[in-house]
């Protein structure tokens, strides 16, 4: 038995509209990822030694992110760069990330790996302490 009652065509078509909205947010909406900075970042001077014998000296500072995903499909970090600059001026500092430290049970930094995409799972977050490294004679 149908009915052409238009109150119950009005209720069927607006519930199948919040079913469909529901069955997208819940299953089928692409990787949302967003990052958390930590309070504390780790200064610390860099030295790197050419095929000439010359010591570059430069800045390097360890940053704990959490990259976190809510939705339900998964995504990747491909790479993560910081550009530091003051208001009103042209310079800008540009560093990319170099490698993926951890803290040793001593409480000092040792290098991981090297920076890589970062795979973030549907619903799930990853905390890496990244490594940037920025030096006056490379840029």
């Amino acid at each position: 038995m149908q009915s052409d009652d238009p109150i119950t065509i009005i209720i069927a078509l607006f519930s199948l509209l919040v079913s469909i909205a529901v069955a997208y947010t819940s299953n089928f909406r692409k990787a949302n990822l967003k990052l958390s900075l930590g309070r504390n970042i780790i200064f610390f001077p860099t030295y790197l030694v050419t095929p000439a014998n010359k010591k570059i000296v430069g800045l390097g500072f360890n940053l704990p992110i959490t990259f976190y995903n809510w939705s339900p499909q998964g995504g990747t970090i491909q790479r993560i760069r910081l550009v530091v600059g003051r208001k009103d001026d042209d310079d800008f500092y540009d560093m990319a990330w170099t490698t993926f430290v951890k803290i040793e049970s001593a409480g000092n930094f040792q290098d991981e790996n090297l920076a890589q995409p970062i795979p973030v799972q549907a619903r799930s977050s990853v905390n890496k302490i990244v490594r940037f490294d920025w030096s006056p004679e490379l840029g």
